[in-house]
């Protein structure tokens, strides 16, 4: 069974993540299960979301900092590369404040 694994009862591919205890780098998870850190760990996020076409997109985050009129996804540790997660799961994407 792949780390993005899913039952066919799933019907989200929930994205979400913590800080690394060493260095800088952000652990990412998918449906609970840690799948990497940093570039390679989305990576791994985005062949999940393309390999699984059919299910929702669901980034989960459980605090939200005040944005300052900034926008909500600037406060993402992959803001940088949210336009792949976007392409990649052709708008499939739903945000879950915890």
């Amino acid at each position: 069974m792949s780390k993005t694994s899913h039952s066919k009862a799933d019907a989200e591919l929930k994205i979400s993540w913590s800080n690394s205890e060493v260095g800088n780098d952000v652990i990412y998870y998918v449906n609970e299960a840690e799948v990497g850190q940093g570039d390679a760990g989305f990576n791994i996020i985005l062949s999940a979301v393309k390999e699984n076409p059919k299910l929702k997109v669901v980034i989960t985050m459980t605090k939200v900092t005040s944005l300052g009129g900034d926008s909500l996804r600037n406060t993402l540790p992959f803001s940088a590369r949210y336009d792949e997660l976007v392409r990649a799961s052709k708008k499939r994407i739903t945000l879950k404040l915890l």
